[in-house]
């Protein structure tokens, strides 16, 4: 009896040895032939990767270019109306955003439109701002010159109010996107956004859907759906030998999925939704993880209940505004991949310089 265990045990083991090299090429060969829609060579070319000054020159080389050659689009009804908020944080990175959001609307008009809008969060116009007079792009100035702030909390506190009232503005669009103005928009933003209006147009009951996870911060969703991979590769490859078997191999079929899981991850939380995307052309969502507002979107229809109560929140050390966004009681999802890519080297709330892992993580 103890013998027939062994040989059972040694000969699931045996199978586990020669399935999961054949799933790890598969896998391998899936995530070499899926482009990674996050990723944009042309603005972060690898060979500079690492180097964030000459990084940051060759972007705005790129943006010059577009703003020489600008053409301005003819204002048309739109779903959306995409508003960055701008502070005076320098480093050109409010003038890559605004450039680069209108190359993508340029090339998706007149298919898809968003309008634009630039919400000043200062309390006078700054001279980066100067820079889009020849676009004729509206600007709020929302900032107050009472309210400067100088230490961590009063300056969590304005960031978290400007926010809101950015929100808040009247449109005639029925979304609002904010993006912050150290975000770049990926190369199918404006597919990915089109898709995302026709899905959040068959789920009324979502009030905000939010564009931007670090990806190393992505665990639940994505795990989720890479323990459901792992399982239903794990489960039909036993299913193929069980004719070997007296029984299902249940021994084998439990550590293929451990080790297909871990193989998975090893790729990061990407490789499913670039290989989902370009099955499908569709945007997804799922449950939002907590952190981060480079880039949401909120329903028109809810802002207005969302600005009561989000006007009356305070925001401190340790509870900003994305906490407060969690928190609230209002529906929110994430999108399963990156709709920007964040370029703020240098927190200007903090005052002090961050890892941009995101660039290294493609």
């Amino acid at each position: 009896m103890a013998n027939n265990i062994l040989v059972s045990i040694i000969w699931q083991l045996f199978w586990c040895s020669i399935l999961f090299p054949i799933i790890h090429f598969g896998i391998s060969l899936v995530r070499e032939v899926t482009p990674k829609i996050g990723h944009d060579e042309r603005l972060f070319p690898r060979d500079i990767l690492y180097n964030t000054d000459l990084l940051n020159k060759h972007r705005v080389k790129i943006a010059d270019e577009l703003y020489r050659g600008f053409k301005k689009i003819k204002p048309s009804p739109a779903s959306v109306e995409v508003r960055v908020v701008a502070s005076n944080r320098g480093n050109d990175f409010l003038y890559q955003t605004v450039i680069f959001l209108l190359e993508q609307q340029a090339s998706s008009y007149p298919s898809f439109n968003y309008t634009m809008q630039i919400c000043n969060v200062e309390s006078e116009t700054f001279s980066d701002l100067k820079r889009f007079d020849k676009m004729e792009i509206p600007i709020s100035t929302l900032g107050d010159q009472s309210k400067n702030a100088k230490f961590l909390n009063s300056t969590l506190k304005k960031e978290n109010d400007d926010y809101w009232k950015c929100m808040a503005l009247t449109t005639d669009s029925r979304y609002i996107l904010l993006i912050e103005d150290d975000a770049v928009v990926i190369p199918e933003f404006s597919n990915l956004l089109k898709s995302l209006v026709r899905k959040l147009d068959d789920h009324e009951y979502v009030d905000f859907v939010k564009l931007y996870h670090p990806n190393y911060l992505r665990k639940l969703p994505s795990y989720a759906l890479m323990g459901a991979v792992s399982i239903s590769l794990s489960f039909f490859s036993c299913y193929a030998i069980k004719s070997f078997f007296k029984t299902f191999p249940i021994l084998t079929f439990l550590i293929l999925s451990l080790v297909v899981f871990y193989d998975f991850t090893t790729y990061g939380c990407r490789l499913s939704a670039d290989f989902r995307y370009y099955l499908t052309g569709s945007a997804y969502f799922s449950y939002p993880e907590s952190c981060c507002t480079p880039a949401v979107i909120f329903r028109k229809s809810s802002v207005k209940t969302m600005y009561e109560y989000f006007s009356r929140s305070v925001a401190f050390e340790g509870h900003a505004k994305d906490h407060i966004l969690d928190e609230s009681p209002f529906t929110g999802r994430q999108s399963d991949v990156n709709y920007v890519t964040h370029i703020g080297s240098f927190s200007s709330i903090r005052q002090r310089a961050v890892f941009l892992s995101d660039l290294r993580d493609n």
